[in-house]
């Protein structure tokens, strides 16, 4: 797993014994107090903690994992702000309204008298992301059925390459959501549409990822992949095709919605992480659980109907 080291690189993190405290940590902080009594239970962020979307509450239930609460919430709330990067100016307005419009504004007179400067979208994610221009490898920010917007860039402070991949924002996503059948991928099946998507993804990116980190890695980079929505399954489905080739990649998916079949879900435990805002909707949502909810509808409309008639 991830945490960001107080020099700002990413480390990897290792479980403390029960009770055992982490040195860099005040007794004074609620997050370690938590990391020192369990690693499990619910951890509410603050808005000044979550940086980038300081905008937004977030309540987190944390599953039983082997990396202290605080170190997991130290990375989460990191590469968070690529998650929202990948938005464009539409999710920088959503950050900081006066400061997003007005960027946009100056990069879309920019790039009409000049094909060299940097669209909205991509200076909007290289703001938010914390990202140098020279760094950022790829970015696709609009979408085509089944070819989702993504971006590839080098983040130099948290030494990792990151591959974004945003979630649905145009019309056309709408039908890469709406297949969903489930398909063959890997030992299992997998969301169609988005299996289709992360096809599409990495035939853009492979080579770039493997080139990048024939270099990047033995400076101590590794692949990170972050997505939210229908990019956390984007994200996830490229993690696990590329984790032979990358073993200690990690997977951050933000609103991840249902996408694998049992087996493989559980196998993911180790490389992935999942985030779901409270009772969000698309993480529960899937053909089978639609599809549950309308014989429900439909036995609960028979007994109301049954019961009327009796009456």
């Amino acid at each position: 797993s991830l945490a960001l080291s107080d020099g700002g690189g990413v480390r990897e993190t290792e479980g403390r014994e029960e009770g055992e405290a982490d040195p860099s940590s005040s007794s004074s902080s609620a997050l370690a107090d938590a990391a020192k009594e369990e690693v499990v239970g619910r951890v509410f962020f603050s808005r000044a903690s979550l940086g980038a979307v300081r905008n937004l509450r977030f309540g987190l239930e944390m599953a039983e994992s082997e990396v202290p609460i605080r170190e997991m919430i130290t990375a989460i709330c990191y590469f968070a702000r690529p998650m929202m990067a990948i938005y464009g100016w539409k999710g920088e307005t959503l950050i900081a309204p006066v400061r997003g419009s007005v960027a946009s504004v100056w990069h879309r007179t920019a790039r009409a008298l000049s094909a060299k400067c940097l669209t909205p979208n991509e200076a909007a994610f290289l703001r938010v992301a914390g990202v140098k221009r020279e760094d950022l490898l790829v970015c696709n920010e609009f979408s085509e059925p089944f070819k989702p917007a993504f971006a590839l860039a080098v983040d130099r402070k948290a030494k990792a390459l990151l591959l974004v991949c945003r979630g649905s924002l145009e019309s056309k996503d709408v039908l890469t959501d709406g297949l969903c059948h489930p398909h063959s991928f890997l030992k299992g099946y997998a969301h169609a549409g988005i299996c289709a998507g992360s096809i599409w993804v990495l035939s853009q990116t492979r080579r770039i990822i493997r080139d990048q980190m024939l270099s990047l890695g033995p400076q101590g980079y590794r692949l990170v992949l972050v997505g939210h929505s229908l990019g956390a399954g984007v994200a996830v489905l490229c993690g696990m095709r590329l984790r032979k080739s990358f073993p200690d990649l990690h997977v951050f998916a933000f609103g991840c919605p249902q996408l694998l079949d049992g087996p493989q879900a559980a196998g993911c435990a180790s490389f992935v992480t999942t985030i779901c805002n409270g009772q969000d909707v698309v993480s529960r949502l899937s053909y089978r659980s639609v599809k549950g909810l309308r014989d429900r509808l439909v036995q609960v409309s028979t007994a109301v109907a049954s019961e009327a008639g009796r009456r």
